[in-house]
């Protein structure tokens, strides 16, 4: 085929994607990639950096592989490509073998243009030998930043990528990134090898968007201000206290917003990003955990509450903007004080030699090791409970010492990922086959012939790789019965087996030192350190400067081909807009009117608050009780501070315009002298009679939504109004009786056998849960203290552990080892909270371990389990010891 031309990438861009031509910055990126040279391409967030690698791997023979650290980001990616008729596809740890090998087939076959990989996976050998047999025509590194030192993100599994690239050949490389400065450039090409690469900066003069920097000013008005309107935008802050309180005051002055940040559990997290993303939700507070991967186009405004620490970082966030556009405005709100949050964060992020030394001694203390030894399983500690062992330090420095142990190979972090295992056959192979012939127990012996066909003969002299489902596949038997197995033969030393990790939580890579014999550069940390306060100097360059703001960003990411000034920055227009300009007198002048038509169509029943609240838009309990929402007037004021709309209604009522009833809880009606000023007449809205409003209370309002929310999903799915499914009334009476079965729910009035096959069981599981939600509230308050710092990881865990499930059931439900799990409780039980113990330890179990710890006066696991029946797992044997340590302090 011959070379690819740019009409051809300009063709192919119109025919996949229908853009008529590339955005500044992309043409000159792609025509240095179709003439095959290596590439570093830097473009902001939303500068369109995907296309630059797309368009090519669809000229190019072959296969285009591209590393993407996020999974989702991946995930999104291949569907739009397949939208736009691109064949593609993804290989991360949401897939199980059997999937993995398939697309690996059909890439070999040429089927994909462009595969997404996770870095993680090129740390594989047996993976890298299967990407020997693909035509690979480009590696696209994305994220690339990820591989340096300098960079703000940086991440382990970038560093094994030179290392694959030598033993593919070194193809056509092409790093992109949205942040990297000329010393993480330079980085890049050196972790990538890559000699004489082509270096292009592009795209940052995006100029729908005006920046702005307010200091001075009150923090929270300026954010209710810019939030009140209609647009939709983000709130970035920097700590999750501050996310969570801004959220809540714009909810109080009825904006709808929402929190987001790392502390919320992962569902969570997906729910308001999806909320966001569909519109039900304008307005996302949040810590930097959001907008990786984020492409929402009509974001109007960004608002910085507190100061970044990065130019880089700044113009990330504030890049997500605009990106359809249209003009957007990214607001940073600053105060003097404010460096000392991300100084401080920094110096964390750079913990001492005594703090790294006294985390690595944690880590496998915690783990049961002693010198020497090793731990194959996942250690279930994060920052948070690791700072709390340790006592007298932060989350943050805690993150910083772990950073240090990952980047020298200590440690390695996994979250809801995956390790190969391994497996070296430790008999030669004639006596291998004698034992086999001669010795081998029946239910040894046809696994270990399937394990000698599956891993072959390099398993005589090195450690290999093994898949488990591949094993499982190959040999007929399940995972769950091989594993027993293969423990089995590594016990008897026929072989020597290490189980791959699946789950989250730390692993120890190598057995333990001496902490003061750890070989970390603690220089090279101190000079990290200093560099990342040059980039903080930077970031408080560009808040307090003089020059324009545009021209400061680009002067930073050395894009040198733009001239002039933007001319909307508050430099260039020398306007500092100051919060609040609207003072009382405008107010009442501007909406006297509006708040006299709103006393007048709410006929007089509603106190003064519950008047403000319907001309803010508020969405109060009051407010769906009397359907004030269907007000004319109902949000005509929401882009209004509250203390503003009060003292123009109080204003109303001085003037006797208004007036308060005479009664316990005053209400406000318009005078007849209101009615002469507004100058028309108003018919008061028809709102239910208080009666009617009392009769929807229920004894737990709570069931009563669970069960209405049942109702409404299945009543979606039926495509039939929710009503014809079951009445409320039904649903007040179930409410009322709690039933727990179906003959219980068949005595409620109004529920018959056939409305209970139509619904009844999905509303008895929604009492069932509520049931048990309550239990759990109960059992939270006897835990409470304990619970309040338990980390998001572990908290699913002790929810199980309360239903009363066993350590296998909640480690299948959870997807993680039963190592992983007995690590959770164990910290549970450290922390003095009650846990449900017969259920996960059997009695005898118990007594067993209680009495060989008694022994040996140790509490050495492996010690403890040559003493106990082999049905007793290291598991099991790590509870109990935890339940005796806390004995022993009580």
């Amino acid at each position: 085929m011959q070379a690819a031309s740019f009409e051809d990438a300009r063709e192919a861009l119109r025919h996949h994607f229908g853009y008529p031509d590339f955005r500044p910055g992309q043409d000159a990126i792609i025509k240095t990639i179709i003439s095959r040279r290596n590439t570093i391409a830097v473009m902001p967030t939303g500068g369109g950096k995907s296309i630059c690698y797309q368009i090519p791997a669809v000229l190019f023979d072959g296969l285009t592989i591209v590393i993407s650290p996020l999974i989702s980001l991946m995930q999104d990616q291949v569907r739009a490509l397949e939208a736009a008729r691109i064949r593609a596809t993804f290989i991360n740890s949401t897939l199980d073998y059997n999937e993995v090998m398939q697309r690996l087939d059909k890439a070999r076959n040429g089927w994909y243009k462009l595969m997404y990989v996770a870095p993680e996976r090129f740390e594989s050998a047996s993976f890298i030998q299967r990407m020997k047999g693909i035509r690979i025509s480009m590696f696209a590194v994305d994220e690339a930043h990820c591989i340096s030192e300098w960079g703000h993100d940086f991440r382990p599994s970038y560093m094994k990528l030179k290392t694959a690239l030598e033993e593919l050949a070194q193809p056509q490389i092409v790093a992109l990134t949205a942040t990297a400065t000329p010393d993480v450039r330079q980085d890049i090409q050196t972790q990538l090898g890559l000699e004489d690469p082509d270096v292009i900066v592009r795209g940052f003069n995006r100029e729908n968007l005006t920046f702005r920097v307010m200091q001075g000013v009150n923090k929270r008005d300026e954010i209710f201000r810019i939030c009140s309107g209609d647009d939709c935008g983000i709130v970035y802050a920097g700590t999750r206290k501050n996310v969570e309180e801004l959220a809540i005051m714009l909810r109080q002055h009825g904006i709808p917003a929402e929190a987001y940040h790392g502390g919320m559990q992962s569902g969570e997290r997906k729910q308001v990003q999806e909320r966001f993303m569909d519109n039900r939700t304008r307005i996302i507070v949040a810590t930097t955990a959001f907008g990786m991967g984020i492409d929402k186009r009509d974001v109007r405004f960004v608002v910085h509450h507190d100061m970044p620490s990065t130019v880089e970082q700044y113009y990330q966030e504030a890049g997500r903007a605009g990106r359809d556009g249209e003009q957007s405005v990214c607001t940073l709100l600053y105060h003097p004080k404010d460096r000392s949050l991300p100084e401080f964060f920094i110096r964390n992020t750079f913990p001492d030699r005594a703090l790294i030394q006294k985390a690595y001694a944690q880590l496998h203390q915690f783990a049961g090791n002693q010198l020497g030894q090793r731990y194959d399983g996942l250690v279930a500690l994060t920052a948070s409970s690791t700072a709390s062992l340790i006592g007298n330090t932060s989350d943050a420095a805690i993150r910083g010492a772990f950073d240090a142990l990952e980047r020298d190979g200590y440690i390695r972090r996994i979250q809801e990922s995956w390790s190969e295992s391994t497996v070296h056959f430790l008999l030669p192979p004639e006596t291998m086959r004698q034992w086999l012939i001669e010795s081998a127990p029946p239910d040894l012996q046809p696994v270990m012939v399937h394990l000698l066909r599956v891993a072959g003969g390099i398993a005589f002299h090195e450690p290999t790789a093994l898949y488990i489902d591949e094993l499982s596949e190959k040999s007929g038997f399940r995972v769950e019965d091989l594993m027993p197995v293969l423990n089995r033969l590594h016990e008897e030393r026929i072989i020597d087996f290490i189980s791959g990790r699946k789950g989250s939580g730390i692993a120890l890579i190598g057995p333990r030192v001496q902490a003061q014999d750890l070989n970390i550069d603690y220089s090279a940390i101190e000079r990290r350190m200093r560099h990342q306060l040059q980039k903080l100097q930077a970031m408080e360059h560009y808040i307090t400067g003089s020059d324009c703001r545009r021209n400061m960003i680009l002067e930073y990411f050395q894009e040198n081909d733009i001239r002039g000034v933007c001319g909307v920055c508050d430099v260039c227009t020398s306007s500092m807009v100051n919060a609040g300009s609207e003072n009382e007198q405008d107010v009442f002048d501007r909406y006297h009117a509006l708040i006299l038509h709103c006393a007048a169509e709410t006929g007089g029943r509603f106190g003064r608050n519950t008047l403000v609240d319907v001309l803010r838009g508020a969405q109060t309990q009051r407010i769906s009780q009397y359907r004030l929402f269907e007000a004319s007037t109902y949000g005509k004021m929401r882009n209004l501070d509250r203390r503003l709309v009060t003292d123009a209604l109080d204003t109303l009522i001085g003037l006797g315009w208004l007036a308060k009833s005479d009664s316990l809880r005053p209400s406000v009606y318009i005078t007849e002298v209101g009615h002469a000023h507004l100058g028309y007449e108003v018919a008061p809205m028809s709102l239910p009679a208080p009666a009617e409003v009392a009769d929807t209370d229920v004894n737990d309002p709570v069931l009563f939504e669970a069960l209405k929310s049942v109702r409404r999903r299945m009543a979606a799915s039926r495509n039939v109004p929710s009503h014809t499914l079951i009445a409320d009334r039904v649903l007040r009476a179930i409410c009322d009786s709690l039933p727990r079965s179906r003959d219980d729910m068949l005595t409620v009035e109004g529920m018959g056998p056939v409305t209970f096959d139509r619904c009844g069981r999905e509303l008895l599981g929604a009492i069932e849960d509520h049931v048990h939600e309550q239990q759990l509230a109960g059992s939270l308050a006897k835990n409470k203290d304990a619970f309040q710092d338990l980390p998001s990881a572990m908290r699913s865990t002790w929810e199980l552990a309360e239903r009363g499930l066993s350590l296998a059931d909640i480690a299948v439900k959870r997807g993680l080892t039963e190592g992983t799990i007995s690590n959770h409780l164990s910290e549970m039980i450290r922390r003095g909270m009650q846990l449900k113990l017969d259920a996960l330890v059997p009695k005898e179990h118990q007594d067993q371990v209680r009495g060989a710890q008694r022994k040996l006066r140790d509490g050495n696991l492996k010690k403890i389990k040559a003493m106990v029946d082999t049905a007793i797992t290291y598991a099991e044997i790590r509870i109990m010891l935890a339940v005796i340590e806390g004995e022993k302090r009580r």
